[in-house]
């Protein structure tokens, strides 16, 4: 029981410093991504698509996950380039794969004896964006929330941070 009270001690103490701005930590800090993808440029972006025509359409490869794991820009490339040689299949696929945008999630607080003292189930997390969830069952540990976020890493491949 003392790694949750300590655990929860840590949660209460971040979630007081997120209202400080510059304060050193909370979730200001803690919850940004400084090192979010960018985007790929055009030459990249034909760089990988030429690489991934070559390859079975959705088997797992390195071109296939760039161009998913930038996806905003591989969407902006798709729409805008009209010299691309791309199957309808391919393009269907890509597309479909783009459109996986969101995650289900689950998590549960359990206690040193293996009792479950909160969950939390959330539907429709989008990627990218920061989300701040709520426990529910939590009974006498009071208010418990996470924050944070899910990113798209390729094919099978999800990046969360909570």
């Amino acid at each position: 029981m003392k790694s949750l009270l300590l655990s929860i001690g840590l949660l209460a103490g971040s979630s007081a410093l997120a209202g400080e701005p510059g304060s050193g930590g909370g979730c200001s800090e803690t919850c940004s991504l400084s090192d979010a993808p960018e985007g790929q440029s055009e030459a990249e972006f034909r760089e990988s698509l030429g690489a991934w025509l070559g390859l079975p359409m959705a088997d797992a490869s390195l071109p296939l996950e760039t161009l998913l794991y930038y996806g905003e820009s591989t969407r902006h490339f798709l729409s805008s380039l009209s010299d691309l040689a791309l199957s309808n299949a391919r393009q269907a696929f890509l597309q479909a794969e783009l459109g996986r945008d969101q995650v289900y999630m689950e998590m549960r607080v359990v206690d040193d004896q293996g009792q479950v003292r909160g969950t939390l189930k959330a539907s429709g997390i989008p990627f990218g964006e920061k989300q701040h969830l709520q426990f529910e069952g939590t009974g006498s540990l009071g208010h418990l929330e996470t924050g944070g976020r899910v990113r798209r890493g390729g094919l099978a491949h999800l990046w969360s941070r909570w």
